[in-house]
């Protein structure tokens, strides 16, 4: 029997038709990219962070790159310096408006200012716009590279952080939801304090800093300079975090890093997302694979029997345990000689040495349970499923 699934979800007590946000990024850096997210299926925008650092409106060119493109677009990295919206905060504030009256979703608005007064002032200016709620980007891997003391500077720091809520809380009505960065030593103690400050839920989590260089130059490759390094290899990263923030805090938090489909988004839910926030899947797949995200998450409720996100939302937590308390166990090997097609991948990649081609009849492989560790690893990478654990 089909269930009737209802993806319908209150984040920060706003109402979103879906699970599935777009992030802060090109994608919502005006509103006609907004109203193409919406157009593809998106619940709700986190808009382009805009702020008063001039130098931070500096459009760099080039500015993006692929690299580690091979697996492209499943499994790659995102390398770009990115720019701050280039709008003025005035300016910007007028396709708030727009936004609001002609997109029927909610519509975040994400700030930066380096000055606490700017901070205020943005908010201030966004709440009147008709924002339905606001991000703090305190967590931009490359603004304190362009000024200091701004970007994931602040958000390494869970007084500063909680200060930046404080004033942003007293200059707006609507919710704020600070944007965590995966470079601070502790995010549970950084998310235990903006909630102390005032925050009404949190997204977890920004990029890295990274460089890549090209050996033939030996210079960056497209810039002189370090830049954000994210992708789907941030996932386990988001996850980790998600996991670990939301049972020691009461507020909501938005899984973002490293979503390239609605299993990746499935993922975080179960770990405690109430939404998920997701941009480099668009610039690898385009605004289509919003849509694709959600109805892929909507046809897996349906086949599990899951009527709405809150049913299936941290059902993993349960599962997770410190290293500590794992159980020590063992277990054998089992191959099936009808699957093993005799590739040899298993055999190169098993530094006990304990698994060995057979010359004799059928080229198949062979394992010497005296030299297995039970890593687990040749489990894992066979490609025709011929081992398994028993």
């Amino acid at each position: 029997m089909v269930i009737m699934v209802d993806l319908t979800v209150r984040f920060a007590n706003v109402e979103f038709e879906n699970p599935v946000i777009v992030a802060s990024g090109e994608a919502t850096t005006n509103f006609e990219r907004m109203k193409k997210c919406v157009k593809a299926g998106a619940g709700g925008l986190v808009t382009k962070t805009v702020t008063t650092i001039r130098e931070a409106r500096r459009a760099l060119r080039p500015r993006w790159a692929i690299v580690d493109k091979k697996g492209f677009p499943e499994i790659f990295t995102f390398y770009s310096i990115g720019v701050l919206s280039q709008y003025e905060p005035e300016r910007f504030a007028e396709e708030v408006k727009r936004a609001k009256k002609e997109l029927k979703v909610p519509i975040i608005v994400s700030i930066m200012g380096k000055e606490f007064d700017e901070w205020g002032y943005l908010a201030k200016l966004m709440d009147e716009a008709g924002a339905d709620m606001i991000e703090l980007n305190l967590s931009c891997p490359f603004m304190p590279e362009t000024v200091k003391g701004t970007g994931r500077i602040i958000g390494q720091d869970p007084k500063l952080s909680a200060e930046v809520v404080k004033v942003v809380r007293e200059a707006a009505s609507i919710p704020i939801i600070p944007k965590l960065s995966p470079e601070a030593s502790d995010l549970v103690e950084i998310a235990k304090s903006v909630e102390r400050a005032g925050a009404s839920a949190i997204t977890a989590i920004n990029r890295f800093m990274g460089i890549e260089i090209d050996i033939e130059t030996g210079k960056p490759i497209i810039q002189s300079a370090f830049a954000g390094y994210g992708g789907p290899y941030l996932r386990g990263i988001g996850l980790r975090w998600v996991a670990k923030i939301v049972p020691e805090v009461s507020i909501p938090v938005s899984g973002c890093a490293g979503i390239m489909n609605w299993s990746h988004a499935v993922e975080y839910f179960m770990v405690g997302a109430t939404t998920v926030q997701l941009f480099t899947a668009i610039v690898a797949k385009g605004y289509g694979v919003i849509g694709e995200i959600v109805e892929g998450i909507k046809n897996f409720m349906e086949q599990h029997g899951y009527e709405n996100i809150e049913a299936m939302r941290g059902i993993a937590l349960k599962h997770i345990f410190p290293l500590s308390q794992l159980p020590v166990s063992s277990f054998t090997l089992k191959i099936d000689e009808d699957k093993c097609n005799g590739c040899g991948l298993c055999v190169r990649s098993c530094l006990a040495e304990a698994i060995k081609i057979k010359t004799a009849g059928k080229k198949k492989v062979v394992i010497d349970d005296s030299k297995c560790e039970q890593c687990g690893l040749c489990i894992t990478l066979c490609p025709s499923g011929a081992l398994s654990i028993v």
